[in-house]
């Protein structure tokens, strides 16, 4: 495992350079494969694999929410095909993982008098940008019925 923890500055560089990342994304999965890695460290012996990843997602779920959860996922699944794409590893166990059921996120809607507050906002702003403004929320308020 030291050996794949070394490729990790490179898998930064990776994200940074060819996937374009933000610096925020590649924090983000920095401190996810150090969390990781822990984990390993605290495995003895570390099991292979497979066995060794769920070990790990299932310690994740007395603390995390599963959208976390599933960043986390994310981020060792792209760390893996990473490893296997430079030819570290022959194959990425990350395949056989599946990410937690997540919840599902209900849009609110403005109420009429809402809307109508909204777009009385733009009143106030200089002349074209408050026209600009207000035929962007007249078409989004109207959305609706033009499809």
């Amino acid at each position: 495992m030291k050996d794949l923890q070394k490729q990790v500055p490179k898998f930064e560089e990776y994200l940074r350079v060819e996937r374009g990342y933000s610096l925020n994304t590649v924090r983000s999965y920095r401190e996810d494969l150090a969390q990781f890695f822990a984990f390993v460290g605290m495995v003895a012996p570390p099991t292979a694999g497979l066995l060794l990843l769920r070990s790990f997602i299932s310690s994740l779920f007395k603390k995390n929410k599963a959208t976390s959860i599933a960043r986390k996922i994310s981020t060792l699944r792209s760390f893996f095909r990473f490893l296997v794409k430079r030819g570290v590893l022959e194959e990425n166990p990350t395949l056989e993982l599946s990410l937690p059921k997540l919840p599902k996120m209900i849009p609110r809607f403005l109420a009429v008098d809402e809307a109508f507050r909204l777009m009385e906002t733009s009143v106030g702003a200089p002349p074209l940008a408050g026209l600009r403004d207000r035929a962007i929320l007249e078409l989004l308020w109207h959305d609706k019925n033009i499809w």
